[in-house]
């Protein structure tokens, strides 16, 4: 079975984690560090703040709590609104890579 806390936190993580946190260590040191370590009360709050929730409501993830707590129409309305968010934010993401990737190999992006 899928642990639905750790697919959150892994898609949580993005490139920058990988590539541009490594090359600001690189250029500042480990100041970089406090970006990150600056978030660590926020989350923790969120963290306790959630489980507390989601452990009376006896639920795993938000959309069941969504569910539960405003009824199925509510979790169709949300879902078809976030749809075209999603598709948006995917598009912008590609287009991040495929500006990365020309920068990379030197090779022009062909708009039409």
């Amino acid at each position: 079975m899928v642990d639905h806390g750790t697919s959150a936190w892994i898609a949580g993580f993005s490139a920058w984690t990988f590539t541009g946190a490594a090359g600001r260590v690189y250029e500042t040191g480990l100041i970089v560090l406090c970006l990150y370590y600056s978030n660590l009360i926020g989350l923790l709050i969120v963290f306790f703040f959630t489980c507390q929730r989601f452990g009376a409501m006896r639920v795993v993830t938000w959309m069941e709590a969504v569910r539960m707590r405003f009824g199925a129409a509510s979790e169709q309305f949300y879902t078809w609104v976030k749809v075209p968010l999603v598709l948006f934010f995917g598009g912008v993401g590609l287009n991040a890579i495929g500006v990365f990737m020309s920068a990379v190999f030197d090779a022009p992006m062909i708009r039409r």
